[in-house]
């Protein structure tokens, strides 16, 4: 039986001190990857050299000149490394950090999850150190099936791209999940104020349920004040929602919260 062919693509900013370490883990794969597409959003330094130097298909985009971590500026690169995969035919699109590090066996143990069930479409594990959620794939590391990806089409160029997938995928009765598989950052997750905004406007844009967004932006609020108030004010600026979900993720968020109440009642007797 012939193995699942999986494309990785890399969206990357400056990163030829961590990028090497992320090729090496992707080479060194049980399960190689068809291709390694590393998409250089107008590096500065010689992350296209070191992409080239590796072997993977290297697409240089120009310098926006703004900080763009978390705007659907960078949906814009990830989508331009996935249209190349796609023109590649591979079973899987996996989306990776630039500096990401995985172990040896990471792509053959979330693609034999994806394999298990038709159903799931997105597929990721968890960084050692951070928190996770099986129901939430995170960006980097997820793994997603190209059939998917020719029903829904790339992620979208609005805020809450990334998360916007996962919903999309179980509006349609479809799954998404992340799995007990670990790999390593080599560059801490930021707290940039401005990330914190920009959660709160996908927040907004993604139609939550206004009790669980403001109960997500009060915790924060309670443990760093300032990214709090970026996000609260991300969460109340005009923005541009997603039609297609209005009244899904709302009403999952509802059920999930009532559930929990129930759960909580029922060890409660």
């Amino acid at each position: 039986m012939e193995k699942p062919d999986v494309s990785v693509v890399i969206p990357a900013k400056n990163s030829e001190t961590f990028l090497p370490s992320t090729l090496k883990s992707l080479e060194a794969q049980t399960l190689k990857p068809k291709s390694i597409i590393v998409v250089d959003d107008g590096s500065s330094d010689n992350t296209a050299k070191v992409s080239e130097e590796h072997g993977a298909l290297t697409i240089r985009m120009p310098d926006i000149g703004r900080y763009a971590t978390g705007t659907p500026h960078i949906a814009k690169v990830i989508n331009r490394g996935m249209k190349e995969a796609l023109k590649q035919d591979s079973d899987y699109v996996m989306i990776s950090g630039s500096d990401d590090i995985f172990p040896r066996t990471y792509i053959e143990k979330i693609v034999e999850e994806l394999e298990k069930n038709d159903r799931l479409v997105m597929a990721s594990g968890y960084v050692v150190g951070e928190p996770w959620d099986t129901r939430n794939p995170r960006g980097g590391g997820r793994v997603i099936r190209t059939s998917f990806l020719r029903m829904v089409g790339l992620y979208p160029l609005n805020f809450g791209w990334e998360t916007y997938p996962i919903f999309k995928a179980l509006s349609l009765g479809l799954e998404a999940k992340a799995f007990p598989v670990p790999f390593h950052s080599s560059r801490p997750s930021s707290r940039n104020p401005i990330k914190y905004y920009y959660l709160g406007k996908g927040m907004k844009v993604l139609n939550y349920w206004s009790l669980h967004a403001w109960g997500r932006i009060m915790l924060v609020f309670f443990h760093h004040p300032l990214e709090g108030s970026w996000m609260l004010s991300g969460y109340l600026s005009e923005s541009s929602t997603y039609m297609d979900l209005k009244g899904f993720v709302s009403g999952q968020q509802k059920r999930d919260f009532l559930r929990r109440i129930r759960r909580v009642m029922m060890n409660s007797l």
